[in-house]
């Protein structure tokens, strides 16, 4: 009897839709760079990105719900109550930005007066979704790194590092100051969340891993 064929891992569409996240959190994140009208309509597209990601991932999901705390191994255990916490962050950071919005309601017919503490809250959990998310890079970098080596995800890299190098020397941005000191100040705000958290997640793994008994 034949062996049925194997499934085409999913792999490379998650890390790829896993791109699509990371950018879009940390392009929305960079309030000032894309100026408001674009940080909010960024904000809204976050929330189907974030559906898929879900999606692609449902099976993972299930399995770890499904079972039992004590049944799961540590790090698995660490990942599934961890992976809840962006979420929850991730729809308040939302939500309170579309509750807050000064351009994406007020194009549908709803003008909301301004509340500043719904801004900060904002403000707060959108740097602390951030920082989750470096966290959860970190915790992940062995599975990212083992993606990202292959040849034409290498290839991908170079290609959108390339690209990016050359969209800031066009003269409409440097005109008006987009990767001057507000792509700077947003940039450096972006990276004082992601690599810190990350870095700290990844060695402390690491070091768990080294002390388990074998």
């Amino acid at each position: 009897m034949p062996t049925p064929p194997v499934p085409p891992s999913s792999d490379g569409w998650k890390l790829r839709w896993d791109v699509v996240v990371f950018f879009a959190f940390t392009l929305a994140a960079m309030r000032h760079w894309t100026e408001l009208p674009v940080h909010e309509a960024l904000g809204a597209v976050i929330v189907p990105v974030l559906v898929i990601h879900l999606w692609l991932n449902r099976s993972w999901i299930s399995g770890v719900l499904r079972r039992a705390a004590r049944t799961l191994p540590g790090e698995v255990r660490f990942n599934r109550a961890w992976d809840l916490g962006p979420c929850a962050v991730a729809l308040v950071a939302i939500g309170s930005g579309l509750l807050v919005s000064q351009h994406l309601l007020p194009a549908i017919g709803w003008k909301p007066p301004r509340n500043r503490i719904l801004e900060d809250v904002h403000a707060v959990s959108a740097w602390v979704l951030l920082v989750m998310i470096g966290i959860h890079l970190g915790v992940h970098a062995h599975w990212i790194w083992s993606r990202v080596r292959q040849p034409r995800f290498a290839l991908v890299v170079v290609l959108v590092a390339l690209a990016v190098a050359g969209v800031t020397r066009l003269e409409v941005f440097r005109q008006n100051g987009a990767f001057s000191r507000r792509f700077r100040g947003d940039l450096n705000k972006v990276i004082a969340a992601l690599v810190p958290s990350a870095a700290v997640a990844f060695a402390v793994l690491v070091v768990v891993r080294r002390r388990r008994p074998t």
